[in-house]
């Protein structure tokens, strides 16, 4: 595996698998998710992801972003 340096902490009602999906689907390097919080409604979720390469970082954040479920924070 390779050094997972690039990262973000992200908000999102989307569903952890298809996050998941998403990353091993469109990811060239390692990534990692990691969750950090659940919120009291009990789907909004807060995750760390991190990345090997930061190609794949600002992709995510691309297809990520534009959704209004998702709001990354750096």
């Amino acid at each position: 595996m390779g050094n997972l340096f690039c990262g973000m902490i992200f908000t999102t009602r989307v569903p952890t698998g298809e996050v998941a999906s998403w990353l091993q689907s469109h990811c060239e390097g390692q990534w990692d998710l990691h969750p950090a919080s659940v919120e009291h409604d009990g789907i909004t979720r807060k995750f760390m992801v991190l990345f090997e390469r930061e190609r794949d970082r600002l992709n995510f954040e691309a297809r990520f972003s534009a959704a209004p479920s998702l709001s990354p924070s750096f």
